[in-house]
């Protein structure tokens, strides 16, 4: 396994329907184990209540910053679960609009720390975060990113309109297969992603920012 590999690592997080759990429809466990065929490092989450959900994020920065000890690590946080342009649902019915995802991002970003890539410019600060949405509309969560002079990721993945499970299982399997396999640039796996699932230019991803220090 190549050292690009052994640096990233994937932490899934599904919240399906009741109804979806009932009929063993489960998009982020069928991608946990593609990943693991790739031998490509990640973590499976299912959770059902937003109590859960915040235990599962602290776990998640619990291990992001073992990793960070021992070197570089791209951490990517893949959502799996419904929604639409303003948020997703959880599967107790709890809906997490982008305004709430973004206090749970700052908690992340502060908890696992940010880079500083430019020495000679040790007052910027840039996110290690990569944020992937598996939700209809999921792109729209780039609204968490707020204005120019905010820092919440490195890049953040996510359909423009409603996609079926297996067109997204289909697309970010490809996705992360040719990141963290194949070595190919974000933009080239995006193209490829979307012929994959036999999509239009669905999936998009947007840059995030680096974050200016004040004096």
């Amino acid at each position: 396994m190549s050292d690009y590999r052994e640096n990233c690592k994937i932490y899934i997080i599904e919240s399906q329907k009741d109804s979806d759990i009932l009929n063993k429809r489960t998009e982020g466990k069928a991608l946990s184990a593609t990943l693991d065929l790739a031998h490509i490092p990640n973590m499976y989450y299912q959770v059902v209540t937003v109590e859960m959900l915040e235990e599962c994020f602290k776990q998640i920065c619990l291990d992001i910053s073992y990793y960070r000890f021992e070197g570089l690590v791209i951490p990517y946080l893949h959502f799996s679960a419904h929604g639409n342009d303003t948020g997703i649902i959880l599967t107790d019915n709890t809906f997490i609009d982008w305004e709430k995802m973004r206090k749970y991002i700052d908690v992340i970003n502060t908890n696992i720390g940010f880079i500083r890539p430019k020495p000679d410019n040790p007052k910027l600060l840039v996110s290690i975060l990569n944020l992937s949405f598996s939700t209809c509309k999921g792109i729209y969560a780039h609204n968490i990113q707020g204005d120019l002079s905010d820092n919440k990721y490195v890049c953040l993945i996510g359909p423009t309109d409603a996609v079926d499970w297996s067109d997204s299982l289909i697309a970010f399997s490809t996705f992360y297969h040719q990141i963290f396999y194949k070595h190919k640039k974000a933009n080239d796996a995006i193209n490829n992603m979307n012929a994959a699932a036999g999509l239009d230019s669905i999936f998009q991803i947007s840059m995030g920012f680096g974050l200016k220090l004040s004096d």
